[in-house]
């Protein structure tokens, strides 16, 4: 059985002819116990996530000094990269702290900015908030927002803007609007998972997959560590 964010380590004795899997996808870290101290029959598996967002980071600043994105965006400055965050977890904030790490190794501080909605329900000042980062000359935008992310897609198909997403499949009809994706990939979790023993806790690497929103060269993808 495969289960996601549940400590099932107490339920997993109960049944000790089953198979357990703690598939941790959104967390920096595992939080799991030792496998010392684990049931037999339950492993342990997380995303390794702050590689990607610190990667996700350098690729946005490397963006930004681009000529492509100037020209496709009219911009006459060097541009803005603008972090939409709601609703963070303590892995969220490790995440984005990555993020501004990998940024900052080509770009400078002022080219970064971070607003943390309050509410996730307030879409009058959710808008407010993506107006100010567009008059501040914003052109990239990390949506950390989950429940006002399809919002603030909508908003960068019709307003013009590029998003950093971390569900492709999610963005559906605004695929056009996503530069690119920070995914999990539970393909290769299955396969890790599947050829290891339960006396391990697992990690599999997060990766970036490139979007619809702007087209780049192949060798380029592939030196910003893009896996597509």
């Amino acid at each position: 059985m495969l289960f996601r964010s549940m400590d099932l380590s107490l339920f997993a004795a109960d049944f000790p002819d089953s198979i357990f899997v703690h598939l941790d996808s959104h967390s920096s870290s595992s939080k799991l116990q030792s496998p010392d101290n684990a049931s037999a029959n339950l492993i342990g598996h997380s995303f390794n996530r702050l590689p990607a967002f610190y990667q996700a980071g350098y690729t946005a600043a490397r963006l930004l000094a681009n000529p492509i994105l100037s020209e496709k965006y009219n911009t006459s400055g060097p541009g803005r990269v603008g972090i939409l965050a709601a609703g963070l977890t303590p892995g969220g904030r490790e995440e984005i702290r990555a993020f501004k790490e990998g940024f900052l190794k080509l770009a400078d501080h002022s080219q970064l900015l971070t607003i943390e909605i309050p509410s996730i329900n307030d879409r009058v000042k959710a808008k407010e908030y993506i107006d100010n980062l567009k008059d501040q000359g914003v052109v990239i935008y990390l949506l950390k927002s989950y429940t006002l992310n399809s919002f603030y897609l909508d908003y960068l198909i019709n307003e013009s803007g590029l998003a950093i997403v971390e569900d492709w499949q999610a963005a559906g009809g605004y695929s056009k609007a996503v530069l690119f994706s920070i995914e999990d990939n539970y393909q290769q979790a299955l396969k890790t998972i599947l050829a290891h023993d339960f006396s391990d806790i697992l990690q599999t690497e997060t990766e970036l997959i490139w979007g619809e929103a702007l087209n780049i060269s192949e060798s380029l993808k592939r030196e910003l560590q893009f896996v597509r």
